[in-house]
């Protein structure tokens, strides 16, 4: 069977990029140029309030690229033979080699496979995945501690871009809802609705824009940080049902939770790839399973 493609050049992805920078190009010169407190603040050089607003916008810019630029974790051919021992049993009892294309596994109960679980082999890269990847039919890629794909950022949020996309999420919120209060106090008071809509048809636009994103946005910060607290992803939380690993657990119990503190530690800080199959072991230990 034939191995996932490498990551290759895409109109779509390119598309919706430029769209991001367009939209917000495109808010940030209306409120510049619209009497708002933003303008206001330019043209009499008060830096306090300017440079703050600007360095949300570059950090967020900043974030959104390299959370969409950079490998999310692409399991390669040689990082499966590193995989641990199940690695040879799950060969042994996978018929032929056949592969599995589903999110299911067995799970072992007799030492020293003390409920570890049985690794998968992806049905479309014919690789053996490590605990907790999942294969990305948009990215036709199998990604370690897979998440999801976002189709706004154009890539997977996998183990190595999440941190980053969550900075974003955390960037984008503060900007959007700055730019609102900016917005809501920069519309011109008039007495007839055709004078009012003229002066401030532009700016109606603009916030329309924003109240819809700050919704999205705010939603997503708020799910990401609790699951990075809880030790979760959202393929997780939204498929526990089909993950057999998860399923021998109790409702409530996650095997991957090693203390809130802990967890957004290790989030924030841990760069390289865990062996999420060690955590899962010691849990399941711990838990009686």
């Amino acid at each position: 069977m034939a191995k996932c493609s490498q990551t290759s050049f895409s109109w779509e992805k390119l598309f919706i990029r430029v769209l991001h920078l367009v939209l917000t190009t495109f808010v940030i010169t209306v409120l510049i140029l619209k009497d708002t407190e933003l303008r206001k603040s330019l043209i009499l050089q008060q830096w306090f309030y300017v440079l703050p607003y600007f360095a949300i916008v570059t950090a967020s810019t900043v974030f959104y690229f390299v959370a969409g630029s950079v490998d999310p974790g692409f399991v390669a051919s040689n990082d499966t033979d590193v995989i641990m021992v199940a690695y040879e049993k799950s060969k042994e009892d996978n018929t032929e080699g056949e592969p599995l294309i589903s999110e299911n596994c067995e799970v072992f109960g007799e030492p020293p496979f003390h409920s570890l679980p049985k690794l998968r082999r992806c049905g479309y890269c014919n690789l053996m995945q490590p605990l907790r990847s999942k294969h990305c039919e948009d990215c036709n890629r199998c990604v370690y501690r897979y998440d999801h794909h976002c189709p706004w950022l154009g890539n997977c949020v996998g183990e190595r871009n999440h941190r980053y996309f969550w900075a974003f999420l955390l960037f984008e919120t503060i900007l959007i809802a700055w730019s609102i209060e900016i917005g809501w106090f920069g519309f011109q008071r008039k007495t007839l609705w055709s004078d009012w809509i003229y002066s401030n048809g532009i700016l109606v636009v603009v916030m329309f824009i924003l109240v819809i994103a700050v919704i999205v946005v705010t939603l997503l910060f708020g799910c990401h940080s609790y699951l990075i607290i809880i030790g979760r992803t959202t393929w997780e939380h939204m498929a526990h049902s089909k993950i057999s690993y998860l399923k021998i657990f109790k409702e409530g119990e996650n095997p991957f939770h090693e203390g809130y503190i802990k967890n957004v530690c290790k989030f924030m800080c841990h760069c390289r790839i865990r062996k999420w199959e060690s955590i899962f072991h010691r849990s399941s230990i711990n838990l009686g399973v």
